[in-house]
Protein backbone atom coordinates (compact mmCIF):
# COMPACT_ATOMS: atom_id res chain seq x y z
CA UNK A 1 0.00 0.00 0.00
CA UNK A 2 2.80 2.40 0.87
CA UNK A 3 4.51 1.78 -2.48
CA UNK A 4 1.44 2.77 -4.53
CA UNK A 5 0.99 5.97 -2.45
CA UNK A 6 4.64 6.83 -2.97
CA UNK A 7 4.33 6.27 -6.75
CA UNK A 8 1.17 8.39 -6.84
CA UNK A 9 2.93 11.26 -5.07
CA UNK A 10 5.90 10.96 -7.45
CA UNK A 11 3.57 10.96 -10.47
CA UNK A 12 1.67 14.04 -9.27
CA UNK A 13 4.93 15.88 -8.52
CA UNK A 14 6.30 15.04 -11.97
CA UNK A 15 3.08 16.26 -13.61
CA UNK A 16 3.20 19.54 -11.68
CA UNK A 17 6.81 20.18 -12.71
CA UNK A 18 6.03 19.23 -16.31
CA UNK A 19 3.11 21.67 -16.45
CA UNK A 20 5.21 24.40 -14.81
CA UNK A 21 7.85 23.87 -17.48
CA UNK A 22 5.29 24.15 -20.26
CA UNK A 23 3.82 27.36 -18.80
CA UNK A 24 7.29 28.87 -18.36
CA UNK A 25 8.19 27.98 -21.94
CA UNK A 26 5.00 29.55 -23.31
CA UNK A 27 5.57 32.76 -21.31
CA UNK A 28 9.19 32.89 -22.52
CA UNK A 29 8.16 32.48 -26.16
CA UNK A 30 5.50 35.20 -25.81
CA UNK A 31 8.02 37.59 -24.22
CA UNK A 32 10.61 36.82 -26.91
CA UNK A 33 8.09 37.50 -29.70
CA UNK A 34 7.08 40.80 -28.09
CA UNK A 35 10.69 41.96 -27.80
CA UNK A 36 11.52 40.73 -31.29
CA UNK A 37 8.55 42.65 -32.73
CA UNK A 38 9.60 45.81 -30.92
CA UNK A 39 13.19 45.53 -32.13
CA UNK A 40 12.03 45.12 -35.73
CA UNK A 41 10.10 48.42 -35.69
CA UNK A 42 12.36 50.38 -33.35
CA UNK A 43 14.84 52.99 -34.45
CA UNK A 44 18.25 52.95 -32.83
CA UNK A 45 19.05 56.06 -30.81
CA UNK A 46 22.63 56.68 -29.78
CA UNK A 47 23.27 57.40 -26.15
CA UNK A 48 26.34 58.05 -24.05
CA UNK A 49 27.16 56.52 -20.69
CA UNK A 50 27.62 59.57 -18.46
CA UNK A 51 27.88 57.93 -15.06
CA UNK A 52 28.22 54.57 -13.35
CA UNK A 53 26.25 54.30 -10.15
CA UNK A 54 27.75 51.95 -7.60
CA UNK A 55 25.13 50.03 -5.67
CA UNK A 56 25.36 47.66 -2.79
CA UNK A 57 25.65 44.15 -4.13
CA UNK A 58 25.38 40.75 -2.59
CA UNK A 59 28.25 38.43 -1.82
CA UNK A 60 30.16 39.50 -4.93
CA UNK A 61 30.59 43.11 -3.83
CA UNK A 62 29.12 46.25 -5.38
CA UNK A 63 27.26 46.42 -8.69
CA UNK A 64 27.57 49.17 -11.30
CA UNK A 65 24.53 50.52 -13.15
CA UNK A 66 24.99 52.84 -16.13
CA UNK A 67 23.31 56.20 -16.55
CA UNK A 68 22.72 56.81 -20.27
CA UNK A 69 22.08 60.23 -21.77
CA UNK A 70 20.32 60.38 -25.13
CA UNK A 71 18.37 62.80 -27.30
CA UNK A 72 14.69 61.98 -27.84
CA UNK A 73 12.69 62.51 -31.04
CA UNK A 74 11.87 66.08 -29.94
CA UNK A 75 15.55 66.95 -29.62
CA UNK A 76 15.46 67.05 -25.82
CA UNK A 77 18.21 65.48 -23.76
CA UNK A 78 17.02 62.64 -21.57
CA UNK A 79 18.69 60.42 -19.01
CA UNK A 80 17.99 56.83 -18.21
CA UNK A 81 19.14 55.43 -14.86
CA UNK A 82 19.41 51.66 -15.18
CA UNK A 83 17.71 49.83 -12.35
CA UNK A 84 20.06 46.87 -12.56
CA UNK A 85 23.78 46.56 -12.90
CA UNK A 86 26.61 44.08 -12.96
CA UNK A 87 29.30 43.18 -10.46
CA UNK A 88 31.89 44.30 -13.00
CA UNK A 89 31.84 47.49 -15.01
CA UNK A 90 30.35 46.55 -18.39
CA UNK A 91 30.50 50.15 -19.50
CA UNK A 92 32.92 53.01 -19.09
CA UNK A 93 31.96 56.66 -18.87
CA UNK A 94 31.88 58.05 -22.40
CA UNK A 95 30.96 54.75 -24.09
CA UNK A 96 28.49 55.13 -26.94
CA UNK A 97 25.55 52.74 -26.83
CA UNK A 98 22.63 52.23 -29.19
CA UNK A 99 19.22 51.97 -27.59
CA UNK A 100 15.90 51.02 -29.21
CA UNK A 101 13.18 53.65 -29.31
CA UNK A 102 9.73 53.97 -30.91
CA UNK A 103 8.04 57.34 -31.25
CA UNK A 104 10.69 58.77 -28.98
CA UNK A 105 9.85 56.33 -26.20
CA UNK A 106 12.97 54.70 -24.82
CA UNK A 107 12.41 51.09 -23.80
CA UNK A 108 14.89 50.32 -21.01
CA UNK A 109 13.18 47.01 -20.28
CA UNK A 110 14.27 45.92 -23.75
CA UNK A 111 17.62 47.72 -23.76
CA UNK A 112 19.20 46.34 -20.64
CA UNK A 113 18.60 42.60 -20.98
CA UNK A 114 19.33 42.43 -24.70
CA UNK A 115 22.04 44.99 -25.27
CA UNK A 116 24.13 45.07 -22.13
CA UNK A 117 25.41 41.54 -22.25
CA UNK A 118 29.06 42.44 -21.89
CA UNK A 119 29.34 44.74 -24.92
CA UNK A 120 29.97 48.45 -24.66
CA UNK A 121 29.21 49.16 -28.30
CA UNK A 122 25.66 47.99 -28.43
Amino acid sequence: METSLFLTIISITAAVFFLAGIVTTIIGIMWWQRVRGFVQIAEQVEGTVIELIERRGGKGGPTYAPVVEYTDHLGQRQEHHAKTGASWQRFAIGDKVRIPSTNGVFRPSVFLPMWSCGSASL
